[in-house]
């Protein structure tokens, strides 16, 4: 063989040997965030674990194996440690019986295994581009955190005090894959829990009950609520604040040193419904308590069951009736003392009915109104309004009287509230004119945040009218009681209850239409964003 011969020959044996050795190399580098697996770690990396994992089964010579890296490995180290991308060579001999026990026919096969505990895999079947591969693992993230309100924040960091809490405030609607995982990984231990930390009223929750200051700068905001013996009071001063970054690996390490019991796993049960303490609620035992004018006051509360709403509305409404009671004795002497004076003349209607079936009973009503305005422009304003039954015993009498004095230049000093009264009463009330001021500079307002911000806009909206209706609806539940006990009050007359009743139907069939509105619109987004920003809470 000649020299030339054997070069050539040289040159041929180091070009089939770099050939050789490029298609053996394995499809990943080795600081890709994609775990290599073998049937050695096979069940420790994927079957022991219960989080969402992607095992690609592929083979190094597979032209397809080697389209899908770019892609695959983008995933992995956008979602590093939210979920987890693997990949196993089925090409080595060691690895083919694991390849053939999943059925492994075609390369690439790309199959999940769910976080459950039997970990059953199922066949990825979507397109093979890393923002579909991204939505398919975060959409395989179990809901692990629980969403709350601002109304129920309180009872949430309070109860249960043997579980620590972690609390995330962000501008979002829901959770994020970050979050879940998070809670994923702590489910045992630690109790997950989110808000919107944009709404003013869980940023007011969170000051007055937690002590922590949430505004929109410092959006998203994690806390920690540990632990505490069942006999300890709540202590906001033991609520720890993350400052890290607002990454994966960072946050996991600080949840384990901040919270002891997030290291040892130490599983709890759930309080049940019945379990959770409730708070009573404090009533007035004595009518002769409330100074004299004072009125009561009660709302529903959100974490009374129904059974204690229906108890607690009863109380009240007999306590209603007690304090009608107790106080016709006062105003018949009252009124006796009246007719025994010449009678004032007034601007006044007034009707009365009497009827008899083995028993009398008579009843009356009168409402007057007058104003008058000196050469300072001064207005002076008097209303009365008043309603009166009788019979032979206790139980058939009742009164009731509203009356109000104001002064103000041109009638400013007239208060809302009372001329809501005012219109509950029956009255026509000219808003526009009596406050025109005010509305004047609200629709600018509004205007101005309709044009700069319509989604806040119709946010704000939406929270005000539930707001709105959640105090119409207790005090409706307890006007029925009030009534259905034979209270005659004209405060709980029908006319008043059904015209309640109307205002809180239109007002739930507006929050209905909004709530259907702001659901399209983030469903119509949702399709829009590509899955790139899943490692953010």
């Amino acid at each position: 063989m000649t020299l030339a011969s054997l070069r050539w020959t040289c040159s041929l044996l180091l070009l089939a040997t770099v050939l050789l050795g490029s298609c053996d190399a394995a499809l990943f580098s080795k600081n890709s965030k994609v775990t290599i697996i073998d049937a050695s770690n096979f069940k420790r990396e994927v079957l022991d674990i219960e989080k969402p994992t992607m095992v690609a089964f592929t083979a190094p010579w597979c032209g397809h194996c080697q389209k899908l890296v770019p892609d695959y490995t983008r995933v992995a180290a956008q979602l590093d440690g939210i979920v987890k991308l693997a990949s196993i060579d089925c090409d080595e001999d060691k690895n083919k019986p694991t390849c053939g026990k999943y059925g492994i026919q075609g390369f690439p096969t790309l199959k999940l295994f769910p976080p459950t505990k039997k970990r059953l895999p199922k066949d990825y079947q979507g397109p093979r581009t890393a923002k579909d591969i991204a939505a398919y693992m975060v959409d395989a993230l179990p809901m692990g955190a629980k969403k709350l309100k601002a109304e129920e924040l309180q009872e949430y960091a309070e109860n249960d005090a043997t579980t620590p809490k972690v609390i995330l405030f962000s501008k979002k609607p829901t959770s994020s894959p970050l979050y879940k995982s998070l809670a994923l990984d702590f489910r045992k231990s630690l109790s997950f829990a989110f808000l919107r930390g944009d709404q003013r009223p869980v940023q007011a929750a969170a000051r007055i009950h937690l002590g922590v200051d949430v505004s929109d700068d410092k959006l998203p905001l994690l806390i920690v609520v540990p632990s505490r013996a069942d006999s300890d009071d709540f202590d906001k001063a033991s609520i720890k604040t993350y400052t890290g970054q607002l990454k994966y690996h960072e946050l996991n390490a600080w949840i384990k040193q901040a919270v002891p019991e997030a290291k040892s796993g130490k599983a709890k049960k759930p309080a049940t419904k019945a379990q959770i303490k409730k708070k009573p609620v404090k009533l007035d035992q004595n009518v002769d308590d409330l100074p004299e004018g004072a009125n009561r006051e009660w709302r529903v509360e959100e974490d009374m069951t129904e059974e204690e709403k229906q108890k607690k509305m009863e109380q009240l409404a007999d306590m209603l009736n007690t304090a009608i009671k107790q106080s016709n004795d006062l105003k018949e002497a009252e009124a006796d003392k009246s007719a025994k004076q010449p009678e004032q003349p007034a601007s006044s209607d007034a009707d009365s009915s009497a009827h008899a079936s083995g028993s009398s009973h008579s009843s009356s009503s009168s409402s007057s109104y007058s104003s008058t305005t000196d050469e300072d422009g001064q207005v002076t304003t008097d209303r009365t309004a008043s309603y009166s039954t009788s019979g032979d015993d206790d139980d058939s009498a009742s009164s009731y009287k509203v009356s109000s004095h104001t002064q103000g230049k041109d009638g400013e000093d007239m208060s809302l509230k009372e001329n809501l009264q005012r219109w509950l009463e029956g009255e026509q009330v000219d808003w526009s004119s009596d406050y025109a001021d005010h509305f004047t500079s609200a629709q600018k307002a509004a205007e101005h945040l309709i044009k700069e911000d319509p989604e806040k806009a119709e946010q704000m909206a939406l929270e005000s009218e539930k707001w709105l209706a959640q105090y119409l609806v207790s005090d409706l539940e307890m006007m029925k009681l009030a009534r259905d006990k034979g209270n005659e009050d004209p405060a709980v007359s029908d006319a008043k209850i059904e015209r309640i009743q109307n205002m809180y139907d239109e007002i739930n069939k507006r929050i209905e239409e909004r709530q259907n509105k702001v659901a399209a619109k983030a469903s119509a987004s949702s399709d829009d964003k590509a899955a790139w920003s899943h490692d953010e809470l």
